[in-house]
């Protein structure tokens, strides 16, 4: 006979798989400044209507480094915003991916001066 506590972690369990599963994999995004700068780096979800969700501020990527992050995607149509800020402040670039994208680019951007 299955104890209460028996019920309730296999409850947990099969609920943690359907979550897992209900996602689309991302990926490990590396990011490699040749920019000659130091940037911050931010990533934003894109709504289909062309609005942006708030930005998540991933870190500072010193000038000839490389640094990972990862990106989900909720479906294929998902887009993610990845944006580099120069120490000014200025948008030194922004470009919009789908994980298809990413994908084809082997999951690695690199800027440039």
């Amino acid at each position: 006979m299955l104890k209460p506590k028996n019920i309730f972690l296999t409850f947990i369990v099969i609920f943690a798989i359907m979550l897992f599963a209900a996602c689309e994999p991302g990926g490990n995004l590396k990011i490699e400044n040749l920019s000659g700068q130091d940037i911050k780096i931010y990533y934003t979800h894109v709504f289909t209507d062309g609005t942006l969700d708030k930005a998540t501020y991933e870190g500072t990527i010193q000038s000839d480094t490389t640094k990972s992050l990862n990106i989900t995607f909720l479906g294929s149509e998902w887009i993610q915003r990845v944006e580099a800020v120069d120490p000014f402040g200025n948008i030194t670039f922004s470009h919009d991916y789908v994980m298809a994208d990413l994908e084809k680019i082997g999951w690695k951007i690199t800027i440039t001066p």
